[in-house]
């Protein structure tokens, strides 16, 4: 059987609609600045183009089957092992798959060109692997049946497995299929290994299911060696599932953890400020230093560190949300809301909106405080917070003194219920 000029390969007739789709879905979704300049973060939001990527693999390869299929009479005189076949049918599958997915990471990580670190190979790793998977898939169906049935079944399959998966309540599923890793990360979280390494063994031990389910279609084969490599190929499937599902057992619907704190690079004192590779910029520490001195002129008591973190602030660092794109108003904002994390307001029983309106003020206070003299820092504050500005500017016409004792007793009152906010003289 002769190779067919590659320009006739199906796979590579999709190849050139399955880039412009990955160009369009970018622009119009996905353009990559929210966790630009974090490798990890990268790569792992990249898996949302597998909806792009399988399916010119699944579709390319179940055509080429229904036309290996049609040529029983070839293929019964072939000297060649059914493997060596198979391979030949769906290299253009995967590497149209391979290209397309390379292209979409690419695309993503045009503003991380120089950043710390790299792509993690378990991903890339993971990434491949569900590809093969997905045109061993298609490659099975077409052997199995008729174009008419397995180009459209083997499109929809993989979208459904995709889709599906990614939904379910079921979290360990969700990893067989790979999807969810589009998850991670903020910048202070990494992945668990095991949320790739589920992926990468059901797969490959999938794909080889569907490979030797294809291969027991040979014609001119031993109806033995036919049962055989369909019970190998149920026991594969069957063991590819139990393993990833034990692997991803504890795995929630994110795929993210804690990063090491020995990872953050801290210098200084007072404030000493702790910050990840891919955020240690001179320019990021001169203005948290500077935002810092500006609340400890007010006489406000504070805590000796500022840590890149999204964890809420604790009495000896604050931790704050920092970007990689953050601009200057960015960071004076995020340093002063770390004083008020949402999750520390206290929940009571009576009082929720007056603490609610405290946090507010005390937000746009320490953002207005902290942006004094500070180039491209407009002081003014995100979202719900700027709901507290104008008392803000009312409560910086008091005392410094007086301006400090309310804040100090109306954190403690967003804190404690038994504290009772007071209002803005």
């Amino acid at each position: 059987m002769t190779l067919r000029p590659l320009w006739r390969r199906p796979a590579f007739l999709l190849l050139v609609p399955a880039l412009v789709l990955v160009l369009l879905y970018s622009r119009a979704y996905l353009d990559g600045r929210d966790f630009a300049g974090y490798w990890l973060a990268v790569t792992a939001n990249s898996a949302i183009f597998l909806f792009i990527s399988a399916a010119p693999a699944a579709v390319s390869a179940a055509l080429e089957a229904s036309r290996l299929r049609s040529a029983g009479s070839i293929i019964a005189t072939s000297s060649r092992p059914a493997f060596v076949v198979i391979l030949q049918q769906i290299w253009p599958s995967l590497a149209t798959a391979f290209g397309v997915q390379l292209f979409a990471l690419l695309l993503l990580s045009r503003n991380t060109w120089g950043a710390p670190g790299e792509s993690p190979i378990i991903l890339l790793v993971a990434f491949a692997a569900i590809l093969i998977f997905h045109t061993a898939l298609g490659y099975c169906l077409g052997r199995l049946l008729p174009p008419v049935l397995s180009v459209p079944l083997a499109l929809f399959v993989s979208y459904v497995w995709l889709g599906f998966t990614w939904s379910t309540p079921f979290f360990p599923l969700r990893y067989l299929a790979g999807l969810a890793l589009v998850s991670c990360c903020r910048i202070d979280e990494t992945m668990p290994l095991e949320a790739p390494a589920a992926a990468v063994i059901f797969s490959l031990l999938g794909a080889v299911a569907f490979t030797l389910i294809a291969a027991r279609r040979w014609r001119g084969q031993r109806a033995l060696t036919s049962i055989v490599l369909a019970g190998l190929a149920t026991t594969l499937l069957g063991v590819g599932s139990v393993a990833g599902l034990n692997v991803a057992r504890d795995l929630g619907p994110q795929p993210t953890k804690p990063r090491e704190a020995a990872q953050l690079s801290c210098e200084g004192t007072s404030p000493q400020v702790c910050l990840y590779p891919e955020q240690d910029r001179t320019e990021v520490r001169t203005v948290l230093k500077r935002a810092y001195s500006n609340l400890a002129r007010t006489g406000l008591p504070l805590a000796g560190s500022i840590t890149a973190s999204s964890e809420a602030s604790t009495a000896a660092t604050y931790n704050m949300a920092i970007g990689n794109d953050t601009t200057t108003d960015d960071l004076v904002y995020s340093f002063a809301s770390s004083f008020v994390h949402p999750s520390v307001i206290a929940d009571c029983p009576t009082g929720g909106k007056q603490r609610q309106a405290s946090a507010n003020v005390i937000v746009s206070w320490l953002t207005l405080e902290a942006a004094r003299g500070i180039d491209k820092a407009s002081g003014i504050p995100r979202g719900f917070f700027q709901e507290g500005r104008a008392a803000a500017i009312s409560l910086t016409r008091l005392d410094p003194s007086e301006q400090v004792a309310w804040i100090e007793h109306n954190r403690r009152a967003i804190l404690d219920c038994s504290t009772i906010p007071r209002p803005v003289p």
